[in-house]
């Protein structure tokens, strides 16, 4: 296996990306497939090597590709739209008047909204028209301390920005602002504590109201105590606030767990009591007129042995055209300790709950693993690492576990799995209950004559039912 792959999905289709070093260009390969995993259309996409693709978001029409530049002072970028239905592309060359290191960005009918760091450290916001190729800035947040932790596609016409500000008692207050595509300030609110910092904020809209689920923890620290529901109206009144401190769902989980926490529990000292975990929102939804929500523990080991399968990535060295491995001896990996899973009302109160422990679940990525659906009175979680999928089956009512399963995800007769890796590695829902998941394996080949030994990209697709 030469060069680097990426998967993208829409509604009916996704797409396999792959580059490959031809001269001076790198050829980058396209390939969309049904939901048959029936191949429809390829096609080769010639780009300067120093391009290194940065994002690929997805729409029912088009596939949208970012790249960045090398050695262009963080000034010049590459949009991409490719139409996988007549197989054709639309290009547009970038080149920002100052140097801006893009984080993130939002796409729509004719402009780009972009997240981004400037030398100095600063954030900055700003709008993109890729018609007129000229930028336009939010300048509110240059000449504050403020940290923008992201922006988001609020509707059509608007987006928010997420503002992680200093509040009173120096504690971590969220704004979440809006603004229209053409710079207009729309409304704001603030997500605040008297006695917590608002570590990080996800949002859903439902009946013309939003509500706001937000983590909280102590002062100066990114470790959750607890996590709190705001709704809001439409207007960004505050309307409703529910606050609700997690060691009350978890005290019998923590309890079996850890004898120290079990002591500061029984002292009632939950104010400043310190569980050691990361915890990240990761599902947010509303269905049958409940609040779906799950959080997820990631911690970071920088202890290594320097012999760890987490300790390297790959990447295309566009200077040397060679792939090279980027080593960092310290990084073992991130550690995923503790699922939570929590059903509520539309009021904000608890209706059901789930905590487990994750077992052995380490990886490269600094993001949530674990994928889950909900069928009766049955919560079935699951995550897929290393080509292995990880299955836990319960009865989130009765909190009994029903089943636990491994299962390994297929391959061809004539071929057997030596290793599968981290790096990349990924699983997405792609429709109703159909998963597709990808990565890198080490493969032996059963021929008459010899066994070939490989190194592949892979995509498997498969149903939990």
């Amino acid at each position: 296996m030469n060069g680097n792959f990426w998967v993208k999905e829409n509604s009916e289709h996704f797409l396999v990306l792959g580059d490959i070093e031809n001269g001076k260009n790198l050829k980058w390969i396209f390939k969309t497939f049904d939901r048959e995993l029936n191949p429809l259309k390829d096609t080769i996409l010639a780009l300067d090597r120093s391009y290194t693709l940065k994002n690929i978001i997805s729409d029912d029409k088009f596939f949208n590709l970012f790249y960045k530049k090398n050695y262009s002072n963080e000034k010049d970028y590459l949009y991409v739209k490719y139409d996988y239905v007549s197989n054709t592309f639309n290009s547009y060359e970038i080149r920002l008047p100052l140097s801006l290191t893009i984080k993130k960005t939002l796409i729509y009918s004719e402009n780009l909204i972009l997240l981004g760091n400037l030398k100095n450290g600063r954030n900055l916001v700003s709008i993109y028209d890729i018609n007129t190729k000229q930028l336009n800035n939010i300048y509110d947040y240059l000449y504050s301390e403020n940290d923008i932790i992201n922006i988001f596609k609020s509707d059509p016409s608007s987006f928010d920005v997420l503002l992680s500000k200093n509040g009173d008692n120096n504690l971590k207050t969220i704004e979440r602002k809006k603004y229209s595509i053409n710079r207009d300030f729309i409304g704001s609110y603030s997500i605040e504590s008297s006695k917590n910092s608002i570590i990080e904020s996800k949002k859903i809209r439902h009946n013309k109201e939003e509500y706001n689920v937000s983590l909280i923890g102590i002062k100066n620290s990114k470790q959750a105590l607890g996590f709190r529901i705001d709704l809001s109206g439409e207007r960004l009144e505050m309307l409703n606030e529910k606050k609700f401190l997690e060691i009350n769902v978890l005290k019998d989980f923590f309890i079996s767990e850890n004898k120290i926490l079990n002591k500061k529990i029984n002292k009632k000292d939950l104010n400043n009591l310190k569980l050691g975990y990361e915890f990240y929102i990761d599902t947010l939804f509303i269905s049958n007129n409940q609040i779906h929500i799950s959080f997820e523990s990631l911690k970071p080991n920088y202890s290594n042995d320097g012999f760890s399968n987490y300790s390297y990535m790959p990447y295309y060295n566009s200077y040397t055209g060679r792939y090279d491995k980027k080593i960092n001896p310290k990084f073992g990996g991130y550690s995923h300790d503790i699922s939570i899973y929590l059903v509520l009302d539309m009021k904000g109160n608890i209706q059901l709950s789930s905590v487990e422990r994750i077992n052995n679940l380490k990886t490269f990525d600094n993001k949530p693993y674990l994928n889950y659906l909900i069928k009766g009175n049955n919560l079935i979680r699951f995550y897929v690492n290393k080509g292995i999928i990880t299955l836990l089956k319960k009865d989130i009512v009765k909190n009994i576990k029903s089943k636990v399963g491994v299962f390994k995800l297929k391959v061809d007769k004539n071929e057997i799995v030596i290793k599968s890796e981290t790096n990349p590695e990924g699983t997405f829902n792609w429709y109703k209950n159909n998963y597709l998941s990808y990565g890198i394996q080490n493969i032996k080949i059963k021929d008459h004559s010899q066994n070939i030994n490989k190194r592949v990209f892979y995509i498997s697709n498969f149903e939990i039912n």
